[in-house]
């Protein structure tokens, strides 16, 4: 299933909160990276592990996400057989 999805074991746990965010209205865009609003604190939080520090953003700048389909999966690549090979090798 995860080879279908073009998803790692890790990846998979990280799309499920993408998700979450996505049906709830907490994930936005904002100078091309994505973060989660936490709309008591009223801070946004990048999804990045690497950089995940609260930050202050004009609220009207940032675009929410609706759609998951524009958030680009590095590692689907496109589809069940092309996904399998690249596991394989």
């Amino acid at each position: 299933m995860l080879i279908k999805r073009g998803l790692t074991t890790n990846e998979e746990l990280k799309w499920d909160d993408i998700h979450y965010l996505v049906n709830n209205g907490l994930l936005f865009q904002f100078n091309y990276q994505y973060y989660e609003y936490l709309p008591l604190e009223k801070v946004f939080v990048s999804v990045d592990q690497k950089n995940s520090a609260a930050q202050k953003i004009d609220f009207l700048k940032a675009i929410e996400v609706t759609d998951i389909g524009i958030i680009n999966n590095v590692y689907d690549l496109g589809s069940f057989w092309k996904n399998l090979e690249k596991r394989l090798s």
